[in-house]
């Protein structure tokens, strides 16, 4: 064995502990949420979408967000937005929701 194996040999055992050691802490708590119902962007009172397609012009007082299932999204949680998923073969909704 040469004399850079020998000097690597504690640098790689180090290495694997402290990898092993911060694998095991715990993740730093996720930024608080508002306190605002899961109903504050008016989605309960739109459940009547669900099953149809979504109307042409629809609008929406505030923040709207419509996709269809399988797109990508942000994962930012906006409690007034309005999210409406749709089907993606058949554009009719799926889900309304907060968030």
């Amino acid at each position: 064995m040469s004399v850079l194996s020998k000097r690597m040999q504690p640098m790689g055992a180090a290495t694997v502990v402290a990898l092993s050691l911060a694998a095991c802490m715990e993740q730093a708590p996720s930024a608080p949420q508002p306190d605002m119902p899961p109903t504050a962007c008016g989605a309960p009172a739109l459940q009547d979408l669900v099953g149809a397609p979504l109307p042409d012009g629809f609008t929406h007082d505030g923040p709207l967000r419509v996709f269809r299932t399988g797109d990508a999204l942000t994962m930012d949680f906006n409690p007034e937005r309005l999210n409406i998923e749709r089907h993606p073969q058949t554009d009719r909704v799926v889900r309304v929701f907060c968030g």
